[in-house]
């Protein structure tokens, strides 16, 4: 039996991305979206209670996973988040 890999949902410019990396770079991010040159751009990410911190290009990040649903029986889904 496989496992399912966690899926980790972000969103950037009001667009939603789906990555399965836990650990990502402000670097990755902006390359998963397209902004080049990269170091044009500043990332933002919003933490619990509204407060924004920068991510640098360098810099890694958590994502926590997408909340898995109560599922009795198989398949098992994902809850959207947003």
């Amino acid at each position: 039996m496989s496992r399912l890999k966690e899926t980790h949902r972000i969103q950037i410019d009001e667009q939603t991305y789906s990555v399965e990396d836990p650990v990502i770079t402000g670097l990755q991010l902006l390359d998963l979206v397209g902004k080049r040159p990269a170091d044009e751009y500043l990332i933002f990410q919003v933490l619990q209670g509204g407060q924004l911190e920068e991510i640098r290009l360098d810099e890694t990040t958590d994502l926590p996973p997408l909340p898995r649903l109560p599922c009795p029986s198989a398949p098992c889904g994902r809850l959207p988040v947003g």
